[in-house]
């Protein structure tokens, strides 16, 4: 009865122990890579193009990989996600998340450098995790209606602070051909009447003083 006693008390400790000593690994930060299928794009003002972003999964078990990007860092640079951000991925495995690029059609000849934040969700932890991989994608863009230094300014000197819409390079436009009309009025109807008036009674005085010389 005492050995029977013994084993089956030390059968009941062991089991806590047993079970407790069984740990789950959890995905880490850096357990997904990530490279774009493009990078260093060189774009044209108003182009789009699609790009993908190849994610691999150095984990055992399948993870959920989350892509975001914030569209407010870049006004010029729109990027959207045709087949959304959650992107499930297996243990030792490739996947890709798919994103649409497009450039406005009024951005200024720069580069810009987009940057990617990017998730692990592993199914065992309950909240997500950011990833080492968060990634940054430079594109060139080349623009016919940018001036470089003058992008956005009226008059090409003048930065332009108004409120929103009147803040856009189109509004910018518009406003510095305003500005170069009434220069033109002016110019028409106030300096240029006075320069022929000035310059008709030069000649007038100048034929006056030649007549006097010829007597």
């Amino acid at each position: 009865m005492f050995i029977t006693a013994v084993l089956a008390a030390s059968i009941f400790v062991s089991i806590p122990f047993s079970s407790s000593a069984e740990t789950v690994e959890l995905a880490q930060p850096d357990d997904i890579s990530v490279s774009p299928s493009m990078n260093n794009l060189s774009l044209k003002a108003g182009d789009s193009v699609t790009i993908y972003l190849d994610i691999y999964n150095k984990f055992s078990r399948e993870i959920v990989v989350y892509v975001y990007y914030d569209n407010n860092q870049d006004p010029d640079i729109d990027v959207g996600f045709p087949n959304g951000q959650r992107i499930p991925i297996k243990g030792t495995s490739m996947g890709y998340c798919e994103l649409d690029i497009s450039v406005d059609m009024y951005a200024r000849s720069t580069d810009h450098a987009l940057k990617f934040d990017i998730k692990i969700n592993d199914p065992l932890r309950e909240n997500t995790i950011e990833a080492d991989a968060s990634h940054s994608l430079m594109i060139t863009v080349s623009s016919e209606l940018s001036a470089g230094e003058q992008y956005n300014k009226i008059m090409g000197m003048i930065e332009n602070h108004l409120p929103s819409p009147l803040n856009s390079p189109l509004a910018t436009t518009i406003i510095t051909m305003l500005i170069w009309v009434l220069i033109a009025v002016v110019v028409a109807y106030f300096i240029l009447p006075v320069v022929i008036g000035t310059g008709k009674r030069a000649v007038n005085d100048t034929e006056k003083i030649m007549k006097r010389w010829k007597k």
